[in-house]
């Protein structure tokens, strides 16, 4: 009798969390100021408004744009890692866009509750959030009825983090299935790929990462990076790739050719069956302020290129 009732208990208890993880939580009211309460970064309307500028977008792929750089970073959240990752990207002044998996940011779990809140943190900085399924799983081996689920939690994650629909999803492993696709265009998501891997997840060491993304940039001139924010080793190695893209951008203006620009991925995005819309006004003009900057930066450096076995031009 004792057992009976300590199970229904256990499924009473059971299905509260249920009902809070789908979504009876109020959404997070918006990115906070650290020291100022009720402050926000942006609006509401704001962040709605960069969300859904994804809305409807064809698969991008970040080949041939020249040298326009966006970072990604696949798998977290992670306490451990993804705060000290954040403090890099304030510090070089870069957004990038972080691909989640929900079950590692349950507000309730013991380790998952902290990722959550390095979640909100994220979003908080102004990083963008996308959908990289529940649990990374291959969309291609599992039925339908699971990849639909896979999706829709995280994405509930997204909305209750931001307040906002989210419209960037990235497959697990680059494995899209058919019924993935449907589903994604039909909600009006865009489909993320990239063209510069940082083999993380085969090389633990930071100069080894460092070296796969150089090389790939080289080959490439630029595109979509992807690196994953639940390594050591890759936080790590963002500090010296954004100082060797810096140092190759100083080379390329000596030469008299157009440096590297860290962009968001709304420069690669264009809609379904159209082309890329024209950069504003806005935009060109706080590229040629970065422009600038980065000249002066420059005339004060030697200019001398990478060594070779960081561009990948030797073994």
């Amino acid at each position: 009798m004792r057992s009976s009732t300590l199970a229904k208990c256990f499924l009473t208890l059971a299905g509260v969390l249920l009902l809070l993880w789908l979504g009876e939580l109020p959404a997070h009211p918006g990115p906070v100021l650290s020291g100022a309460q009720g402050a926000f970064v942006d609006s509401l309307v704001e962040v709605r408004s960069r969300y859904g500028a994804f809305k409807g977008g064809a698969r991008i792929w970040g080949n041939g744009v020249g040298r326009k750089i966006a970072f990604t970073f696949d798998d977290g959240p992670n306490y451990q890692t993804t705060p000290r990752l954040l403090d890099h990207l304030d510090a070089y002044g870069i957004k990038a866009t972080f691909f989640i998996n929900s079950r590692r940011a349950h507000p309730f779990g013991l380790g998952s509750a902290k990722s959550y809140q390095a979640l909100l943190e994220t979003h908080r900085r102004g990083h963008m959030l996308g959908n990289h399924t529940h649990a990374h799983p291959n969309l291609r081996t599992i039925p339908a009825a699971k990849q639909k689920v896979q999706i829709e939690l995280t994405d509930r994650l997204i909305r209750r983090v931001t307040g906002a629909d989210g419209y960037l999803f990235s497959p697990p492993y680059g494995a899209m299935s058919q019924y993935a696709s449907r589903l994604l265009r039909k909600r009006g998501t865009t489909v993320v790929m990239w063209n510069i891997g940082s083999e993380d997840d085969k090389f633990f060491n930071v100069s080894k990462v460092l070296n796969a993304v150089m090389a790939k940039l080289e080959r490439q001139g630029g595109g979509i990076v992807l690196m994953h924010d639940t390594h050591f080793w890759t936080i790590e190695a963002v500090p010296p790739v954004v100082q060797a893209v810096r140092v190759e951008s100083c080379v390329n203006l000596a030469r008299g050719e157009e440096p590297y620009e860290v962009v968001g991925l709304d420069y690669f995005w264009h809609k379904r069956g159209g082309r890329p819309a024209p950069r504003s006004l806005e935009a060109r003009r706080r590229w040629r302020q970065k422009r600038a900057a980065l000249v002066r930066l420059c005339n004060g450096r030697p200019k001398v290129g990478l060594p070779a076995f960081i561009r990948g031009e030797s073994s």
